[in-house]
């Protein structure tokens, strides 16, 4: 029987997508670090947590949702 009531935070990066409640209360750095192999997490990729960039040291929170994500070039330049 699994509990719902649970909290979890999710880290997306690429094709990973991860709901966890090992991801609450940890920093953007944390997360990064603990599954950056795990969820290929490129270098350098830009953190944006609920579609808003975000710093390293934000901590998550039950609900939100961490994306990790490669800046594209822009058109042109």
């Amino acid at each position: 029987m699994t509990d719902t009531n649970i909290a979890t935070a999710t880290l997306v990066s690429g094709f990973a997508n991860l709901e966890s409640a090992d991801l609450v209360n940890l920093s953007i750095s944390s997360a990064r670090a603990r599954y950056a192999q795990a969820a290929s997490i490129p270098t350098g990729a830009r953190a944006v947590v609920n579609g808003a960039s975000a710093e390293d040291n934000y901590i998550l929170r039950a609900g939100d949702t961490l994306v990790f994500d490669q800046p594209t070039g822009t058109k042109g330049q």
